[in-house]
């Protein structure tokens, strides 16, 4: 397939190649890119959004850190599926990485992984135990590969025997992700309900299975990566370096992962009573 690819880079520190997937993924797919880190990147803070993120190395390997699960914090992972989080994450370096990310939503992940997406949510799961012996062609293929090009042709193939091989996504979870990602997390969920026909413990219990949360957890989530969006635009990408917690920026994301984390400790509250 004849494609366009676009680079970014910042002079010495990374490289990052963008295009769009095969047509028939793009529904599914919000970002595809190659990277090529020049320096270690160190620790990273990532901040919850609403997709599934797919990470396949080509190189040295890295650790996801989650303060909820700190036995899981000594894995190096060469390729992973991270879940849809409600909370935020670390991602550790010591040496540069290569690789290649896809950040699928939750409907076209849990097309391509054909496992309910709430035993991926909040979790990071290796590649090896979703895609099988795959996992290991797949990554051996890419790292083969001398362009990067051929690596997006390869993620192509891979992806899309898979996602053509799934059943039809769900169309009451395909049309209540799509409001509250259109709504950016703003609709009622008793009006979503009564829109779509369905009981809130049906729409409940069902979109949890395709996307991993309740739809309130993922209307907060929408709008915490829309608020973060928002104002971050100018500053970084949804990777956030811890280096610079000092800035007036960093203290403007503690304050607002502070709010996510007492909105979250309210629902609760409000889900026991």
């Amino acid at each position: 397939m004849a494609r366009s690819i676009a680079r970014h880079c910042e002079a010495d520190v990374w490289d990052m190649w963008t295009t769009a997937p095969h047509p028939a993924l793009q529904p599914y797919i919000t970002l595809y890119c190659g990277y090529d880190e020049r320096v270690a990147a160190g620790r990273r803070m990532q901040v919850p959004h609403p997709d599934v993120v797919l990470v396949i190395g080509l190189g040295p390997r890295l650790r996801v850190v989650d303060p909820r699960r700190p036995a899981d914090a000594t894995i190096e992972r060469l390729a992973f599926a991270a879940g849809v989080h409600d909370a935020y994450v670390f991602t550790e370096s010591t040496v540069p990485t290569r690789g290649l990310q896809v950040n699928l939503t939750p409907i076209g992940a849990h097309l391509l992984f054909g496992v309910p997406m709430d035993a991926l949510a909040n979790r990071v799961v290796d590649l090896d135990d979703l895609f099988g012996a795959d996992a290991l062609r797949l990554i051996g293929r890419l790292c083969e590969a001398r362009t990067w090009s051929q690596r997006f042709d390869i993620l192509d193939e891979a992806l899309l025997g898979r996602v053509l091989a799934a059943r039809a996504p769900n169309p009451l979870v395909v049309r209540a992700a799509h409001v509250l990602r259109a709504t950016r997390g703003a609709a009622s969920i008793a009006r979503l309900a009564r829109d779509l026909e369905c009981s809130q413990r049906h729409l409940i219990a069902t979109f949890r299975e395709h996307v991993g949360v309740t739809p309130k957890t993922y209307a907060r989530i929408v709008r915490f990566d829309h608020a973060a969006a928002h104002r971050l635009t100018e500053l970084l990408p949804r990777v956030i370096t811890v280096d610079a917690w000092s800035s007036p920026e960093m203290e403007w994301i503690q304050s607002t992962l502070r709010t996510w984390r007492r909105s979250r400790a309210k629902s609760v509250r409000e889900a026991i009573r």
